[in-house]
């Protein structure tokens, strides 16, 4: 169903009547091709529910059609017998696998400004049930990547099997201060990713990642929630490759020359110089209060291009083991490029983008943004401003809060299926090429789509502050022993909600503001793509006439976007904290020559910057100039 406005102001004629009136005049005079003598769709128009409206029922792709042509009349009167809507987005995905190829992505867009002027206000729409329905997209994306025959063009959880998990476990633990029970999941392994990298004559940061990673988890049969944002991937992904932490441990410990050259030649087949050493990069939790990781970023500097080996060849083993006939293969890829993937919901990792950045600073580098700044943000006196000093000593205060329990709190379930991975037959249809059991861990009573939201105003001085949450989880407590952790709001999406506007207006619920000031501050990426298919969706939310308190969250203190980095650099915070902070950093700092700074991450220079300061009541941070040297010193 469509509602309309009942507009009685209107011609005659199809360049003036109203919206309602050019419905009806499309229904009857619109054809499906030459061929048809025939024109028109159904249209029954049905009792208003509210003054002012006309309401209509009509089919889905009939509505779709008319809300894309309805405000190019002239055109609309010129093409009758044309269909701009000839394909939903399955159809079109439909045909192109049908031609042997991988889609790897394939997602709906809608154009933020045709939104905003054609749809936003014009119109409603709704289930027959009445149930409301978001604005239709304004077009399709899909990449489709010619493979050969044998090669996989998906993994796809096939069933469940019978069979007891065997990969991840579920420990209940108590918090002995409020004792409520969480559960955490893991797969005990500790991770580390190594990313190497190097500058080449024109100045561009090149990356080696590894290429087509088996990631079946993304494709599970959706449970709690459906996939609002239409996002779909065929399972082969783009990573940091990954070793085992230990190993990674050993050989920086070693005190052998040429330990680290000897390694990365035997692991990947990559030459760097022999005095080389890994540095060190960003670690973060994917998530602190339910997934028992820790993940360690490494880098390490090539001398040059390099001729790559296949990793099969090498004997390369990820901690998690070899999944499937393909383990991803080594590529060099320009770093820009792999953001402006993650830009675009590509790529659904939070985590790469974090650790590109953080490569671009420390190599005193600036990484282009391709996204834009989704709100004007309101503009109040900032009382509450974190004071860092303070929070780092109720760190180091930290005493053991959390302790494991012999039963679990049965908010997460581990499920033991079998996925599959497909590829084309001789025919052009799919066929399986082979078959795994694995494990991953669903939400027992919430939604598999969580919202996490930084909140974002302008202090009078013109320094963005956005708002943090002091909270205690039993990860970081468990593997750093401070379980004091920084973090922005974040919430489960309801399963009732579909579409990403139904979602941008229960944010709006929960901060209790209008919807116009909520705004998505980057794309979907996924909590864990080894253990879970749960998925966060960032969004921004600035004040309302000054309100800086809301029921449902207490902001702890506000800290400048600015310098968010370097708390990221002081305390352990989890990844979409770093993820969504990291975004917003980019999009409204950028550009902006009194906002923005450049960073040491070195504790070391923090601590002898505050021995000499006494700001009590302010943010602390050190803002020495970033090194711009190629070649790293690392503290």
């Amino acid at each position: 169903m469509i509602e309309l406005k009942q507009d009685s102001t209107g011609g005659d004629d199809v360049l003036t009547m109203s919206e309602a009136d050019l419905l009806v005049w499309f229904s009857d005079n619109v054809r499906s091709g030459d061929l048809l003598t025939t024109g028109g769709f159904y249209l029954e128009e049905l009792p208003a529910r509210f003054p002012n409206t006309r309401l209509f029922r009509l089919p889905h792709k009939w509505a779709y059609e008319f809300i894309l042509r309805k405000d190019d009349r002239e055109r609309l009167s010129n093409d009758m017998n044309t269909e701009y809507t000839f394909a939903t987005q399955r159809d079109l995905r439909r045909e192109c696998r049908s031609l042997g190829g991988r889609l790897v992505y394939c997602t709906s867009d809608w154009d933020d400004d045709f939104v905003k002027q054609h749809m936003i206000g014009h119109f409603k729409l709704y289930k027959e049930n009445g149930d409301p329905l978001g604005y239709p997209e304004t077009s399709y994306t899909i990449l489709l990547q010619k493979v050969k025959q044998s090669e996989s063009v998906r993994y796809q959880e096939w069933r469940t099997s019978r069979s007891a998990p065997n990969r991840i476990s579920v420990q209940g633990m108590r918090d002995n201060q409020t004792g409520d029970i969480v559960d955490i999941a893991s797969r005990n392994l500790a991770i580390s990713e190594l990313i190497p990298f190097y500058i080449n004559d024109k100045g561009q940061i090149k990356v080696f990642l590894q290429e087509r990673t088996p990631r079946s988890i993304i494709n599970t049969v959706p449970r709690k929630g459906k996939n609002i944002d239409g996002k779909q991937w065929s399972g082969h992904m783009i990573e940091a490759l990954s070793f085992d932490t230990e190993k990674i441990k050993d050989v920086q410990a070693s005190k052998k020359a040429g330990a680290t050259a000897k390694f990365v030649k035997d692991q990947i087949g990559i030459e760097i110089n022999k005095n080389d050493i890994f540095i060190d990069g960003p670690c973060s939790y994917p998530a602190p209060k339910s997934i028992d990781e820790r993940v360690e970023t490494k880098y390490v500097e090539v001398n040059s291009q390099q001729e790559l080996k296949k990793l099969d060849t090498l004997g390369y083993i990820p901690p998690e083991g070899i999944r499937f006939n393909e383990i991803g293969k080594l590529k060099e890829f320009d770093a820009q490029m792999i953001l402006n993937a993650i830009n675009v919901g590509m790529i659904p990792s939070a985590r790469l983008e974090v650790q590109l950045l953080r490569l671009y600073e420390m190599l005193g580098k600036k990484a282009q943004n391709i996204s834009e700044s989704p709100l004007v943000l309101s503009e109040m006196d900032v009382k509450d401003r974190l004071n860092i000093k303070d929070t780092l000593a109720d760190i180091e205060a930290d005493s053991k809060r959390f302790s494991p329990i012999k039963n679990n709190a049965g908010t997460l379930r581990v499920v033991h299926s079998i996925f599959m991975e497909e590829g084309q037959n001789e025919t052009g249809g799919l066929t399986d090429i082979s078959s795994i059991h694995q494990d991953f861990f669903v939400s027992e009573d919430d939604s598999q789509n969580i919202a996490v939201v930084i909140t974002m105003v302008k202090d009078l001085n013109g320094e963005v502050m956005m708002g943090l949450i002091k909270e205690h989880a039993p990860v970081p407590e468990r593997l750093n022993g401070k379980g004091t952790i920084l973090n922005v709001p974040s919430f489960p999406i309801p399963t009732h909600i579909e579409d990403m506007e139904s979602a941008r207006r229960y944010v709006a619920e929960m901060f209790e503001v209008d919807p116009k000031y909520v705004g998505k501050i980057g794309e979907p990426f996924f909590q864990h793509i080894g253990m879970t298919p749960k998925k966060m969706f960032p969004f921004a939310v600035t004040s309302e006439s000054g309100k800086m308190d809301y029921e449902h969250f207490e902001l702890t203190n506000y800290a400048p976007l600015a310098k968010i980095w370097d708390v990221c650099a002081l305390v352990d915070c989890c990844d979409s904290f770093i993820k969504i902070t990291a975004k917003a950093y980019q999009r409204l700092l950028d550009e902006n020559e009194a906002l923005s700074v450049e960073h040491s991450f070195s504790r070391d220079l923090y601590l002898e910057h505050t021995s000499q300061t006494d700001h009590d009541s302010d943010f602390l941070v050190n803002s020495a100039p970033a090194t711009t040297n190629k070649k790293l010193q690392v503290s």
